[in-house]
C-alpha cells in the first residue's frame, strides 16, 4: 500500500503488487520470489530491485542488499521523481546515512505532501538519527493523515517513548 512504481508490463506490475502484499504480511522469502518474478517480466522495474535490497538488508545480507540497490540505481533515470526520492532515501537508511535520508524524504514530502511511505521513512530516519522529538512530530503527523494505519500508530508509540513524551501513549 502506498508504493509507487513504473512498468510497461502488466505481469510485472501484478507480481510486484503481490510481492508488496506478501511483504506487508511479513513473509520475506515469499515476497522475494514475487519481486524476482516481477523482474523476470520487466528487468527494468527499479522499485523491485529496491524492495529486494531492503529485504536483504533487513535479513542482514548486506552484499545482496548492495547488489540490488546498485541494480536499482542503474535504472534510476527510468523512475519517476517520486520513485527516485524513495529509492535514494531508503538506500541512505540502510547505509545509515540518516542526514541524507532525512534530506531525501523531506524533499519527497515537499513535492508529495500525502506520501504515506515518505512520512513513515522520514520518522524512521529521525528515530535512527536519535532525533526523537522530530521522529515523534513526523510520526504524529503521519497518524493524523492515516489514522487507521496500525503500523504508523505502533511506530509513533516508540517515537513518543524515545522523545520522553508519554502523554499520547493511549492513542
Amino acid at each position: 500500500a502506498g508504493e509507487t512504481f513504473t512498468s510497461p508490463s502488466l505481469a510485472a506490475m501484478n507480481a510486484f503488487v503481490k510481492g508488496q502484499e506478501i511483504l506487508f504480511l511479513g513473509k520475506r522469502e515469499e515476497a522475494i520470489q514475487w519481486f524476482e518474478k516481477a523482474l523476470d517480466n520487466d528487468p527494468n522495474l527499479g522499485r523491485a530491485y529496491v524492495s529486494l535490497g531492503t529485504i536483504y538488508s533487513n535479513l542482514q545480507q548486506h552484499d545482496k542488499a548492495q547488489k540490488y540497490y546498485q541494480m536499482a540505481f542503474a535504472r534510476i533515470d527510468q523512475m519517476t521523481e517520486r520513485e527516485k526520492y524513495r529509492t535514494r532515501g531508503s538506500y541512505y537508511i540502510i547505509k545509515r546515512n540518516y542526514p541524507k535520508a532525512i534530506e531525501e524524504f523531506t524533499a519527497l514530502l515537499e513535492k508529495f505532501p500525502a506520501d504515506s511511505v515518505g512520512y513513515m521513512n522520514l520518522a524512521l530516519a529521525y528515530f535512527f538519527a536519535r532525533e526523537m522529538a522530530k521522529a515523534a512530530e513526523v510520526g504524529r503527523h503521519a497518524v493524523e493523515l492515516y489514522p487507521k494505519d496500525v503500523t504508523k500508530r505502533y511506530n509513533l508509540v516508540w517515537y513518543l517513548i524515545g522523545a520522553g513524551d508519554l502523554s499520547l501513549i493511549h492513542i
